[in-house]
């Protein structure tokens, strides 16, 4: 469709196929945060905003971090920055978002600033903790 995301920074993309996924951040100049996804399609180059069916969204954020897994069509967001406690999975199957219960990852809050998120095996994956408030943090499982 060729709408255009405005300038920004403090966002994250991933790449899933032949397309990349960009989650919020904060727009230039005003800096004003964002919490829009959008999808760049790299056979056309077509930049199309991403309204989930449901119209349910994460919100408003910035320094998030993405993971795209392509094997099963799902793409994971890590909180923002300090104030945010959640993760999310957005679905491409359904174009959906769903907020995981805080209970599915054993170890760390993955709530951090600075936070990785690691595939280690079909199932598995390690969250990165990063940093909230000043106080570093460790990692853990997410195993769902």
């Amino acid at each position: 469709s060729n709408a255009y995301a405005a300038v920004r920074t403090k966002s994250w993309a991933c790449t899933l196929g032949d397309s990349a996924y960009f989650f919020g951040g904060m727009t230039m100049p005003d800096r004003t945060t964002v919490g829009d996804m959008w999808r760049i399609d790299f056979t056309t180059m077509d930049i199309t905003e991403v309204v989930p069916a449901d119209g349910v969204v994460p919100g408003d954020r910035k320094n998030v971090h993405m993971v795209c897994d392509e094997a099963r069509g799902i793409v994971y967001l890590i909180s923002g920055k300090y104030e945010l406690s959640d993760m999310w999975l957005y679905y491409l199957s359904n174009n959906t978002w769903r907020k995981l219960p805080k209970d599915l990852v054993n170890g760390p809050n993955y709530n951090t600033y600075g936070s990785d998120f690691v595939p280690i095996s079909t199932t598995n994956h390690i969250i990165m903790a990063g940093n909230k408030g000043g106080k570093s943090s460790n990692y853990g499982i997410f195993d769902k």
